[in-house]
């Protein structure tokens, strides 16, 4: 018994030295609630940040989709002006394979001007799912596409 009465005079000395617990538990409070505040306004900032980027990105995208269908637009022109030719000569059937193409061609090019990024990239991945060595053989062809259209985009920027 006389060891409980030491201990809580102890207790209650330690608690007078230090403000008492109800003090040392109040800062604890007090920083904890600092500490999430802190943190939710990192996370509100945080998420401003991802939705600027992601309109950021989703405008590159848009401005790059709007290039690549002007690019397909003129090869489109330039596959029927070849289609034509072949047409016009004495080419049997090749003009007429070559008009399909150019048909297909534009059949793509519509596509992407009337779709979004979004419906695109499902596309994509839908692709890439059914067949994969289709998508490795469009990733190579969109690939280069992209390449001359960057090229050609720097190439004016730079020069004029």
């Amino acid at each position: 018994m006389a060891m409980d009465n030491d201990s809580t005079f102890n207790r209650s000395l330690s608690s007078a030295e230090f403000g008492g617990a109800d003090v040392n538990e109040s800062r604890f409070d007090q920083a904890a609630s600092t500490a999430r505040q802190g943190a939710e306004t990192v996370r509100d900032k945080a998420s401003g940040l991802r939705e600027q980027a992601t309109e950021k990105l989703r405008g590159f995208a848009d401005e790059g989709k709007d290039h690549v269908a002007a690019t397909l637009d003129g090869l489109v022109h330039a596959a029927r002006e070849i289609a034509d030719k072949l047409q016009d000569g004495s080419f049997g059937p090749i003009g007429g394979y070559a008009m399909t193409a150019a048909d297909t061609l534009e059949g793509w090019t519509d596509s992407i001007k009337n779709r979004s990024i979004e419906d695109l990239i499902d596309d994509g991945r839908e692709l890439v799912r059914k067949s994969p060595a289709v998508a490795v053989g469009a990733a190579v062809a969109a690939g280069f596409v992209l390449s001359r259209v960057l090229k050609a985009g720097t190439t004016s920027r730079f020069s004029g």
